[in-house]
């Protein structure tokens, strides 16, 4: 049976349980009342169980267990169980007549305690006894001096001593001019395939930041956790948490960019704000329309396959905004005095007014609100053959505006779409549900004001 569906059945029986011991104590000590399974009773501890487990699922709960180290998952079931107990406490416990007022905090510490106890523990237990025979299939990759130093710690450490170590492909200090003839990195993805890896060790001094970056973005596709060792730089930085004091520190690198609540947050605020400005904005979608036919031949709508999340193709949506048939010698950028767009076009094109059907592609799944904006394949193809970091922004859902698109407008050229990729890459280290809202803040500004190239 599937872990994660052990670990929600521990959940139920642990959190029904704590509900039952919870309004035992509560009726015996509290009401000075008959304890007494009621139907009440029933219907309330179904309702607290999937609260429970919507909320650790938010907490990110189910995600990657059995890799954390046991301080913490002591630290993040404390949070999750504590922050969960303050929201029961505010909008059920809080509304009880009670003859003292301390039984208020009796009732809070009766509720935290058995909650966090019982499903801790057995949430323990069992992850011990699956950690006891599950070993995560590892490489190393990098110098060979480097990694015979991490196996030999390897061996003595408790901290990943469930790591099974495969194989070591070496990879020279320094990475040619051309990354893609490095045959090691390009054979990476088969063996990853080939030994089901779950653990990557890239053991590779941190000064050689491109290497690094290059494997990175190499087997960011793959449900792969991926280590870096440290230095003593990386140690003086900060860089390096102290997390155990006998072993070896590896930096884990950072693959999931949100957390489920915060992904739930964004998909729900994407859906929502869509479909309410396709709603609000519908009749001036008709007067475009409108505008757009009369401008010249050809669709209104405008449709060209793009690179979304992960590479995958799909097909996005505008306003046409150029006579048709504008790209009959093959693909080619727009420039400033581009004859190719209409004269509707040109306003379009300023005030962002062309990108509005895009919220069916944020409807239908393929693009968020906010996000890098997509690519065709031709011009990914080249741009990568210049910044093969530009990968990297495949990592996130392309969306309707972005900051490079708000700080540096339209991109004429290879040149100037990889100045932009700057941008874009600092949005995604930094992604949030707030610097979302600051962009799309941002966008409504330069639509107003006419600034869009």
């Amino acid at each position: 049976m599937n872990k994660k569906i052990i670990l929600v059945i521990n959940d139920v029986i642990s959190f029904s349980t704590a509900w039952f011991i919870f309004f035992y104590l509560r009726r015996i000590h509290i009401d000075k009342t008959e304890f007494t399974i009621s139907t009440k009773l029933l219907i309330g501890s179904f309702v607290i169980t999937m609260f429970w487990l919507i909320l650790f699922y938010l907490f990110n709960k189910y995600h990657n267990v059995l890799k954390k180290s046991k301080v913490k998952y002591l630290l993040e079931h404390l949070k999750a169980t504590f922050t969960g107990c303050l929201i029961i406490f505010f909008f059920i416990i809080l509304d009880d007549n009670v003859d003292k007022y301390t039984n208020y905090y009796y009732s809070f510490f009766i509720l935290f305690t058995s909650n966090f106890l019982i499903s801790y523990f057995t949430r323990y237990i069992y992850l011990y006894l699956i950690n006891k025979k599950k070993y995560f299939n590892t490489i190393i990759i990098g110098e060979k001096n480097k990694s015979d130093e991490i196996q030999k710690e390897l061996k003595i450490s408790k901290t990943y001593n469930n790591l099974k170590i495969l194989d070591f492909i070496e990879i020279k200090k320094q990475i040619p001019k051309n990354q893609n003839n490095l045959s090691e990195i390009k054979n990476l993805k088969k063996i990853i395939k080939n030994k089901k890896v779950e653990e990557i060790i890239i053991a590779i001094n941190t000064k050689n930041k491109k290497l690094i970056e290059t494997i990175i973005h190499e087997v960011y596709e793959f449900n792969v956790n991926v280590k870096i060792t440290s230095d003593t730089q990386d140690i003086i930085s900060g860089l390096v948490k102290m997390n155990n004091l006998n072993n070896i520190s590896l930096i884990d690198i950072k693959k999931e960019l949100l957390t489920p609540g915060e992904k739930i947050i964004k998909l729900l605020f994407d859906k929502v704000f869509s479909i309410f400005m396709i709603l609000i904005l519908s009749p001036f979608f008709l007067i475009l329309s409108l505008l757009v036919l009369s401008s010249s031949k050809g669709p209104i709508i405008y449709s060209q396959k793009r690179l979304g999340k992960k590479g995958k193709e799909f097909a996005i949506y505008k306003f046409r905004s150029m006579y048709e048939d504008s790209e009959k010698k093959g693909p080619q950028l727009s420039y400033k005095g581009d004859n190719r767009i209409t004269k509707i076009g040109k306003i379009m094109r300023k005030t962002r007014m062309d990108e509005l059907p895009q919220f069916i592609n944020v409807l239908k799944g393929d693009m968020s609100i906010v996000g890098p904006r997509p690519e065709r394949k031709y011009f990914f193809d080249k741009i990568m053959k210049k910044e093969p970091n530009y990968k990297y922004l495949l990592k996130v859902k392309p969306g309707i505006t972005s900051i490079g698109i708000v700080k540096y407008g339209y991109a004429e050229n290879i040149k100037e779409m990889i100045e932009r990729m700057k941008y874009d890459l600092i949005y995604i280290e930094n992604i949030s549900l707030i610097n979302d809202l600051k962009i799309l803040i941002l966008t409504i500004i330069v639509m107003i004001q006419g600034r869009g190239k």
